[in-house]
């Protein structure tokens, strides 16, 4: 077991990065198995890592099955244990379970994977989300923005259209003027600016449909000498999606 989701996660080397005495500790300082005569608090963090990785449900129903199925109660090698949990146990754990015992053992699996990972290792293989939205001006403060589309809204838009790489928003425009009303011409404009600006990275850059035509970018491509030299996959885009 692998694999989930066609991604090669070995759930076995994730969960025996934590040992023993880690689990103990973040026990013993959080009290998080006070008056708990099944799901235990290390059985916790097992079943909801086991969702998070094989199960695209993550309902209280699901995780009462999962903790049912033969074979993570093989995996992690609870045979001894209670071998059925009902959903609305599940509830009510996971309403009064203290977090910080997660927490506690987040920190530290990030300190330790830190450490075989470091951030220059990882630095520009991202994923980056590009994304707009609009912010309605209700008290009729702006003097340029875009219309609200409506004859029976007063008030204008301004438009934010953001780069996000999974841990911060690291590009961000904001546009008042009507033509960024198409997100043709908003979503081109950041990725091309985003890329110029960080010339070494190895982002991909991941959009929805809201970004209609993959004309834009090959027009946008067209305009710049440097884009033509380094950014030829956006030309061959714009052809291959025609």
């Amino acid at each position: 077991m692998s694999i989930f989701k066609g991604q090669k996660n070995n759930l076995q080397e994730i969960t025996s990065s934590v040992p023993d005495h880690i689990f103990k500790e973040c026990s013993t300082n959080t009290n998080v198995d006070y008056y708990t005569k099944a799901l235990y608090g290390r059985v916790m963090f097992y079943l909801l890592l086991y969702a998070l990785l094989s199960d695209n449900k993550l309902g209280q129903r699901g995780l009462a099955d999962l903790y049912s199925s033969p074979i993570f109660r093989l995996l992690f090698n609870l045979t001894l244990e209670k071998r059925k949990i009902s959903h609305s146990s599940i509830s009510e754990r996971l309403s009064v379970i203290e977090v910080d015992y997660f927490k506690n053992l987040y920190e530290y699996v990030l300190k330790k994977y830190s450490i075989k990972y470091p951030a220059q290792k990882l630095s520009g293989l991202k994923l980056e989300r590009v994304d707009s939205t609009l912010v309605v001006d209700v008290a009729n403060k702006l003097s340029e923005g875009l219309s609200c589309g409506n004859e029976h809204k007063k008030g204008k838009m301004l438009k934010f259209t953001m780069n996000y790489d999974g841990m911060y928003g690291n590009f961000t425009k904001t546009h008042n003027e009507e033509k960024y009303a198409s997100e043709c011409l908003a979503l081109p404009e950041n990725i091309i600016e985003h890329f110029k600006k960080d010339k070494e990275h190895s982002s991909v850059y991941v959009f929805d449909r809201g970004l209609s035509s993959a004309k834009a970018f090959e027009v946008g491509c067209k305009k710049d000498d440097f884009l033509q030299k380094n950014i030829r996959s956006f030309l061959d885009f714009s052809r291959w999606s025609k």
